[in-house]
């Protein structure tokens, strides 16, 4: 079983990094089909990103879900020398609340596991 995480970035930050930001995660063994990625950041979309060492799989999104998160977010080094903005744990909060009105049962659980 895989563990997952949901992550909202800033498609104008993640494009002009994006070289070397795929070039980082192909280091770090993650799987992930380069030509998604490019889809995402061009469609406001998201793409997956899977560690086969930790058996994580991250939801990138490249669009915001709550207006104004991107503003809220904090900027986190992902890799040495590149920075993205990261939405907050509130916010990520509130997008399960809306995933969760549209019959995520998924968001659902995820809730109640991260804030019992």
């Amino acid at each position: 079983m895989t563990q997952d995480i949901d992550v909202v970035v800033d498609p104008r930050q993640l494009f002009t990094h994006l070289d070397r930001v795929l070039a980082e995660l192909k280091l770090r063994s993650f799987l992930f089909e380069p030509s998604v990625v490019q889809q995402a950041i061009r469609d406001g979309g998201m793409f997956q990103l899977l560690d086969t060492a930790e058996a994580l799989k991250l939801d990138i999104y490249t669009r915001e879900l709550i207006p104004g998160e991107l503003d809220r977010s904090e900027v986190i080094e992902v890799f040495i020398g590149v920075k993205l903005p990261i939405v907050s744990r509130a916010d990520a909060a509130a997008s399960k609340l809306v995933w969760i009105s549209k019959g995520s049962h998924k968001s659902r659980r995820d809730l109640r596991q991260r804030w019992q």
